[in-house]
């Protein structure tokens, strides 16, 4: 499941897709659970222009 998300997260920064995207593909490829939770993970990285791919793994290691 983790390596899954961390691809999607991968491909989503190489592509330069949108962080909607990204939840998109997760949640059609049923991986992610709680949605929410990664939602406000990946909000308050773009605001503080964290890096989005190191978000992703803090907001699986949340889950």
């Amino acid at each position: 499941m983790n390596k899954l998300i961390h691809t999607a997260c991968h491909q989503s920064l190489k592509q330069q897709k949108s962080i909607k995207m990204f939840l998109a593909s997760a949640v059609i490829e049923g991986v992610v659970t709680d949605i929410q939770e990664l939602c406000v993970e990946m909000r308050t990285a773009a605001k503080k222009r964290i890096i989005i791919k190191l978000d992703c793994v803090q907001a699986i290691e949340l889950d």
